[in-house]
């Protein structure tokens, strides 16, 4: 079609089209007037028509013939419509020829098996960036050690409070080197004081004031959530230097939870649930607070609810069934997290869904014929890799990518 358009553009069009455009005057014996009508004499809105049957590369293509068609070829309206004929897996809003071109890009590196080639173009293009599967892909992770070179630290530490790997005993040093890992936030030196303040040890004194002075140094300065917790525990028990004081535990749990504190209500469902941290058991006020927060597309009350459901937890009492049929009616409603939970269980097992690779199979194949981007984006990996039930078969995949315009 971008051919007969070259070739139409300002000659006019074939003769047959011609004939058909012809103008036949009311008399017989009078001469016909034919009127020719050029490509560049079509409105614009005919023009767009026609671009919107071409190909995304046929459109880059023919906005460089002439000023007019570039300007066409920029058109919102036009990439807004191309969109749902190249199955474009991006927002209506964001239907952009920018937004195409990547999406086909996408679709280009979905068929590529040269892994040096994949990782050239998914780097110059950054196709990684905002993918509309990302909650579906498997991430790969590069084993690298966390940067600081903890271990050695620790090491260190080790050698001058037991006088090993060459140093010479020094507590004091030991302490410290601790501390000042325990101000930058390193858990592990964090733990290390707070016990050795507790309950003597790692080359501190037992001093019960003093843990929670620090505890209180870490609220106040890194609003450190492991140390709010420490705290309210610490109010609930007697703990970590606290004396024990049930309505300071909960007051200071509410206004956590005031302040939208996910933690703390995670922490009042529970403790609804089981009565603990000075609030009284009343499983019927977990469950409504927490099916409150589902009301609101809160993603942990939702993982509550479902692991409550197996496992008679957060106040809900276990059914197993009650929970698969909770997921799936998640899933309906598009959730990914949901649709990631039953492919991870079908295929290995676990708490919702008995591994099944069979409908596993039979589930994507089912949705991707109803149109489900998602599941054609997994029916394409399943055929490309041989996994999700799927048998490999390279050229069968490489077929539906083509077809359905899977991305990469």
């Amino acid at each position: 079609m971008f051919t007969l358009l070259l070739g139409a553009c300002g000659t006019g069009l074939p003769s047959t089209l011609d004939d058909t455009l012809s103008i036949q005057g009311a008399a017989e014996d009078e001469l016909r007037d034919t009127a020719t009508l050029t490509i560049n004499n079509l409105p614009d809105e005919v023009m767009l028509q026609v671009f919107s049957e071409l190909s995304v590369k046929d459109i880059l293509q023919a906005g460089q013939v002439c000023k007019r068609w570039q300007i066409l070829s920029e058109e919102p309206a036009l990439w807004r419509a191309l969109r749902l004929s190249i199955h474009g897996d991006y927002p209506a809003s964001e239907a952009t020829k920018e937004q195409a071109i990547k999406h086909m890009l996408r679709v280009h590196v979905n068929t590529l098996t040269d892994l040096a080639a994949i990782t050239h173009l998914v780097s110059k293009h950054k196709l990684n960036e905002e993918h509309p599967f990302n909650g579906l892909r498997t991430e790969m992770t590069d084993g690298y050690a966390a940067q600081g070179n903890e271990t050695a630290i620790s090491r260190k530490i080790d050698g001058f409070r037991y006088g090993i790997y060459g140093y010479e005993k020094n507590l004091k040093a030991a302490d410290a080197l601790n501390d000042s890992l325990a101000r930058q936030g390193n858990k592990e030196a964090i733990a290390q004081k707070l016990y050795g303040l507790i309950y003597g040890g790692y080359g501190y004194e037992k001093n019960l004031e003093a843990a929670m002075v620090f505890n209180e140094s870490l609220i106040g300065g890194q609003g450190n959530e492991d140390a709010i917790a420490r705290k309210i525990y610490g109010l609930a028990n007697g703990e970590y230097g606290y004396e024990k004081n049930y309505k300071a535990a909960v007051v200071l749990n509410e206004s956590l939870i005031g302040q939208g504190n996910e933690s703390a209500i995670e922490r009042k469902i529970r403790v609804l649930a089981n009565g603990e941290y000075g609030y009284e058991k009343n499983p019927k006020a977990a469950v409504a607070l927490n099916e409150s927060l589902i009301g609101q597309g809160n993603e942990s009350a939702i993982e509550r609810k479902i692991y409550g459901l197996l496992d008679g937890k957060y106040g809900y009492e276990k059914n197993p069934e009650a929970a698969v049929v909770f997921n799936n009616s998640l899933i309906e409603q598009g959730s990914e997290k949901a649709i990631s939970r039953k492919i991870r269980e079908l295929t290995n097992g676990g708490n919702c869904y008995t591994k099944d690779h069979h409908e596993l199979k039979s589930w994507i194949e089912q949705e991707a014929a109803n149109g489900k981007r998602w599941a054609c984006y997994l029916k394409a990996q399943g055929l490309k890799y041989g996994n999700l039930g799927f048998k490999k078969h390279r050229d069968a995949a490489i077929q539906y990518i083509l077809k359905n315009n899977i991305p990469y």
